[in-house]
């Protein structure tokens, strides 16, 4: 169910290192990076592989922060994914609880927020001709607050097309940046939020802790994972 959050998204820097001072990082496709979103270098794939009909693009922009009404900031991985079905024999469907992060050390975790600029959460549509764009924000483990302590993460996906399900992992390094940082890929996609109540139950091993009560959101109903 789509819910209104009471957020406020603030970037910190491409990897989450706020101000100037301290090393500057990003973090890239490891592979499959053969196209952009918005000027950021993002993961390319054939949906299915064996006869596109389609495709995904991934992107990160790294570390950002939230800030709740209250302005108790939450650090976390955002992960973008556009999914074009171009011409497939029916929809695509993506449900945004089986989109999983993967960190060195502390498994993977589920995205607490969604963000997408129509309604139709968790399990999102694609209907043949359409394009989605999909913003998914992974609070970070309390161990991992600075890109410095996380060197490379996997994203972890899966979109139902009418032949079969399609299974990836992505990879992404970390890279020091030198010169230029790579193009920011813009926030807020549009009105639709989604939280996931579930989220505590399949985050991180050190965890985050979201504020009680919940003024980043008004909760969805709890469920079970989906995989």
């Amino acid at each position: 169910m789509t819910r209104r959050l009471a957020l406020t998204l603030a970037l910190a820097g491409m990897a989450g290192l706020g101000g100037c001072a301290g090393p500057q990082y990003a973090y890239l496709p490891a592979e499959q990076a053969t196209a952009t979103i918005q000027g950021q270098p993002a993961a390319r794939y054939g949906i299915p592989p064996e006869a596109p009909k389609g495709s995904i693009r991934v992107a990160t922009s790294g570390l950002i922060d939230l800030y709740s009404t209250t302005g108790q900031k939450l650090r976390v991985i955002r992960m973008r994914m556009v999914i074009a079905n171009n011409n497939d024999a029916g929809p695509w469907v993506l449900d945004t609880r089986e989109q999983f992060l993967a960190l060195p050390r502390q498994g993977e975790s589920r995205a607490a927020f969604v963000n997408t600029n129509r309604a139709g959460m968790p399990e999102v549509r694609i209907e043949p001709g359409e394009e989605r764009t999909i913003d998914f924000y992974y609070p970070l483990p309390r161990s991992m607050q600075k890109a410095s302590s996380i060197p490379d993460f996997d994203f972890n996906w899966i979109v139902h097309t009418p032949e079969r399900p399609v299974a990836e992992r992505t990879p992404f390094d970390r890279y020091r940046l030198e010169v230029e940082r790579p193009r920011e890929i813009g926030a807020d996609l549009g009105p639709f939020w989604y939280y996931d109540q579930a989220y505590p139950h399949y985050g991180f091993r050190d965890r985050a802790r979201l504020e009680r009560p919940r003024t980043y959101l008004v909760p969805a109903p709890s469920m079970k994972r989906a995989r």
